[in-house]
């Protein structure tokens, strides 16, 4: 067996341990994976719509042992999934064929990489590369792009997937010379030789070049800045009331409200969850406070809702004052 195919099987192995568990995964023959990897053709393309793998050969080989294992309902469910993907793909084909060649206007680099960009803004949880794709899949065509997303998100691998998909395919290819590395921007894995003191990001749109000492921009000729007090309150400084970036329940124009309601469980990458989770405390050692005081009070009393409101000129007086306070 060569050295190739034995990477693929341990490719296949690992993905199909993390899918069937334990149990099924015991059934697994490697010696069945091995014949199945020589049967199927191609070579290691990507396609990031894959269930399991961004490597075709890999995910198929994968797919045809989840449903000779895994329960049948969970099958149907993935075949749906994949269909309702490959119908919305094929349909986006068709539509981009339709389109007359002579109202397409021919687009410069410039303004490509500006088109992406502010897709990747609005769409910070989709793979970049395959944003890349759907765009030229579209003509860069902004209206036919977002109605494309919009309809499909749901069956689209979220990018933190992606990457973690690619991680794992990067470490079996990485030599004992290099080293895989993160872009401490768009967190896009990539490898790198070990003795670079400079790596630059390689996503659809670069994030720049970055000191792999400090994980900062690139600085040369300057040294790397020594840890310290200044340099911490600067970069790792938490504010859980700054501005949020999503629509409000209600906008009043001066002010716009969020209505932020009990959760089962909690996500601490949103920050709707995080101020939800700090009034709720905040309300909480109050009531204690009170009982405490008097324990007839606020007996039975729970939080339905809790309004959050964002008042602009409120804000701007607040800045003022700290600025204030700052300059001194």
């Amino acid at each position: 067996m060569n050295e190739k195919l034995s990477d693929d099987v341990d490719l296949v192995m690992s993905v199909l341990s993390d899918v069937l568990g334990e149990s099924r995964f015991s059934n697994i023959d490697k010696n069945d994976v091995i014949k199945e990897l020589s049967e199927v053709e191609g070579e290691d393309e990507f396609d990031y719509t894959g269930s399991y793998h961004p490597y075709k050969r890999i995910d198929s080989v994968v797919k045809h042992f989840v449903s000779k294992y895994k329960k049948r309902k969970h099958n149907e469910e993935k075949e749906k999934e994949c269909e309702k993907s490959k119908n919305a793909e094929e349909e986006a084909d068709s539509e981009s064929e339709m389109i007359n060649a002579e109202i397409i206007t021919e687009m410069s680099e410039k303004q490509i990489t500006s088109l992406l960009t502010s897709l990747i803004t609005v769409y910070p949880d989709v793979d970049p590369k395959l944003l890349q794709q759907i765009c030229n899949r579209l003509h860069h065509d902004a209206n036919k792009i977002q109605d494309w997303l919009e309809t499909n998100i749901d069956s689209i691998p979220e990018k933190r997937q992606v990457q973690a998909i690619n991680r794992f395919a990067l470490e079996s290819t990485c030599k004992s010379e290099e080293q895989i590395w993160k872009c401490p921007i768009c967190e896009m894995w990539t490898i790198i030789d070990k003795k670079v003191a400079i790596a630059k990001c390689t996503e659809a749109v670069s994030c720049g070049e970055f000191c792999i000492k400090c994980n900062r921009k690139a600085h040369s000729p300057f040294k790397c800045r020594q840890k310290c007090q200044r340099i911490d309150k600067m970069e790792n400084e938490m504010d859980i009331f700054k501005k949020l970036k999503t629509l409000p329940d209600e906008d009043k124009g001066y002010a716009k409200i969020f209505i932020l309601r009990p959760q089962n469980n909690l996500n601490f990458s949103d920050p709707l969850h995080i101020l939800y989770l700090a009034a709720e405390g905040t309300f909480l050692r109050m009531m204690t406070k009170s009982r405490f005081n008097n324990p007839m009070s606020l007996g039975g009393k729970a939080i339905k809702a809790v309004k959050y409101i964002e008042n602009e000129s409120l804000r701007g007086r607040f800045n003022s004052c700290k600025s204030y306070f700052l300059s001194r």
